[in-house]
């Protein structure tokens, strides 16, 4: 990672995608855990998605990048 000023950064592939990749796990960890079972009739991704969508889309956008 390289510092570019106060207000910006830069990253490389390599960590933005491992950015991503632990927003995933984590909310699929959460979701998990709360749960223990998926009991919702919705698929895994909508039902992490319900449990932080600010995290969720993120984590989508940055998969766009």
């Amino acid at each position: 990672m390289k510092r570019i000023d106060e207000n910006r950064i830069e990253l490389s592939q390599e960590e933005l995608n491992n950015i991503q990749y632990f927003i995933e796990l984590t909310l699929d960890r959460e979701w998990d855990r709360h749960t223990n079972t998926y009991i919702c009739t919705c698929s895994n991704q909508e039902g992490m998605r319900r449990m932080n969508p600010e995290m969720y889309d993120f984590a989508a956008q940055i998969n766009l990048i």
